[in-house]
């Protein structure tokens, strides 16, 4: 291959390129054009979208990345903000791709290059070219199949909380419009400031609606008991692939199961939608309890990792400025923490 067939995206690609990812059975929401200019809009990160070619010039490989800054500095990653990301496409290509990557990195100064590469196939070539490998998560994803024949394989206590759930009366619904999206976030506040996590403004979610709900990108499932919302769930699909990017739900609630009930009805919609996979996205190694939740679905458990460039690198996640920084945002006032995210949600990227 001709190295020099490494081209960085411009729209004059768009229609290639968006073809090129319905050709990959492991493309997912994360390596669209609709999630690339959310990104690139919202939070001001610089794209540098890599196109490998072959010699006729058919796209045969990518490497989406972006350069951003955050309290760590100047990084490139593939991808910020996002579950799964990383190169897709010819193995061969691989190699051509990093290089590329490496003198951007070089040329912006940046401090390090974080690829959280899915599929894993590409293991070999990226350690053989110097990255540093964290193998940090689990990624956990079910096959989907008709409910019938999949509701026989989830363990029996799962079907139990699901059917205790409906004794209870509570119902599914599908956002339709934008301004319910408020209902959504806040859900969404009460669990990121539960679990310390630093989430994404409502502004970022309503942006998300309208670069990707009309195309069929997003669908936000929610789940009400007395015309309450207790549980929520934020479902990118793409291609054959439905990722799961956040499941939420009230902080104290009387009805048990109402999240085994949730999942249980978007594997039903992936179904009758013609989806293949349900990703439940990526789950940390260390989180034994989110790990068996979603093992109960039989889903299939595969370790899914991180490359760096330089080996060293230090990860934002590992640093004492987030672990301080969780524990902040757990004892943060409601109000606060609803104020403060739009401030802090990039820096925490």
């Amino acid at each position: 291959m001709n190295e020099n067939a490494i081209d960085v995206y411009s729209e004059d690609n768009k229609k290639e390129y968006e073809e090129f990812l319905f050709k990959i059975p492991e493309s997912n929401i994360y390596y669209t054009l609709e999630w690339k200019n959310i990104l690139e809009e919202y939070y001001g990160f610089h794209p540098f979208y890599l196109i490998a070619r072959d010699k006729t010039g058919e796209i045969r490989a990518i490497l989406p990345l972006f350069y951003l800054k955050n309290l760590l500095g100047a990084r490139l990653d593939s991808l910020p903000l996002s579950i799964y990301g990383g190169i897709l496409g010819d193995s061969c290509y691989v190699k051509a791709l990093l290089k590329k990557a490496f003198e951007i990195k070089k040329k912006m100064r940046c401090s390090c290059l974080t690829i959280r590469q899915l599929p894993s196939k590409h293991e070999m070539t990226l350690i053989k070219m110097g990255m540093g490998k964290q193998e940090k998560k689990w990624r956990q994803f079910i096959e989907i199949k008709p409910p019938d024949i999949l509701w026989k394989k989830i363990k029996k206590s799962n079907r139990y909380m699901i059917r205790k759930a409906e004794n209870f009366g509570v119902e599914i619904k599908l956002l339709k419009k934008k301004e319910e999206i408020k209902k959504f976030y806040d859900l969404e506040l009460l669990t990121g400031k539960r679990k310390g996590f630093p989430i994404h403004s409502l502004d970022f979610f309503e942006k998300m609606w309208d670069k990707m709900f009309f195309k069929g990108l997003l669908r936000i499932f929610m789940v009400f008991h007395n015309e309450k919302p207790i549980a929520s769930a934020l479902l990118l699909p793409f291609n054959k692939v439905a990722v799961c990017r956040s499941i939420n739900s009230e902080e104290v609630s009387k009805i048990p199961g109402m999240n085994n009930f949730l999942v249980w009805k978007m594997i039903e919609w992936c179904y009758k939608k013609g989806y293949s996979i349900f990703d439940f996205g990526a789950t940390d190694k260390n989180n034994k309890g989110l790990f068996f939740f979603k093992s109960t679905f039989h889903t299939v458990n595969l370790p899914f990792s991180y490359y760096y460039m330089p080996k060293s690198t230090i990860t934002l996640d590992s640093s004492p400025v987030y672990v301080v920084g969780k524990k902040i945002l757990k004892t943060m006032p409601i109000g606060i923490f609803r104020y403060a995210i739009p401030y802090i949600e990039k820096w925490f990227c």
